[in-house]
């Protein structure tokens, strides 16, 4: 077998950008856009977060905390609907319905996001946990973190089925 034959085709991950918004009592609010980085993105379920979507085949979703400029400018969202205190930490995910095999804890990634596997044919709930930081101290600051807030649970899933094509 040659190097060449050895090598895994190049795998894309769907790459899915998280928003969270000015928050319900207790639990943060959060919408979800996918999209490329410069242009307007297309508002996602949190049902529909899917490693087979934009035309990938890695098992893998990524999601990523992206800044309030780039928000503005790829959403219809105003700044007065963002909440600007919370930051991505950390997601626990589980399979649904299976025995799970894959890890349950993410920790972000070195550039701020987190990459979750997900089994061919199958769904994970997933809690992200946001930090929050108290407003007072200034967008500046991201510190001290006042207390940690979970989401709903979005669903990822890697499936064929039901991708629209994306």
């Amino acid at each position: 077998m040659t190097t060449a034959e050895a090598m895994p085709e190049t795998q894309k991950i769907a790459t899915y950008y998280v928003v969270p918004v000015t928050p319900d009592i207790g639990i943060e609010s959060v919408l979800y856009y996918e999209g490329p980085l410069k242009s307007k993105w297309k508002s996602v379920s949190k049902k529909d977060l899917n490693a087979h979507n934009q035309g990938c085949n890695a098992g893998l979703v990524k999601l990523i905390q992206p800044s309030e400029d780039q928000i503005l400018a790829s959403t219809d969202l105003s700044p007065a609907q963002l909440d600007r205190t919370a930051s991505l930490y950390c997601g626990v995910a589980k399979t649904l319905g299976e025995p799970d095999q894959l890890k349950s804890y993410y920790a972000i990634d070195a550039d701020g996001s987190l990459t979750i596997n997900v089994s061919k044919d199958t769904t994970r709930g997933l809690i992200l946990i946001f930090t929050q930081t108290d407003p007072l101290n200034g967008d500046s600051t991201r510190y001290p973190v006042r207390q940690l807030i979970a989401t709903t649970d979005p669903e990822i899933k890697n499936s064929a089925i039901g991708t629209g094509g994306h």
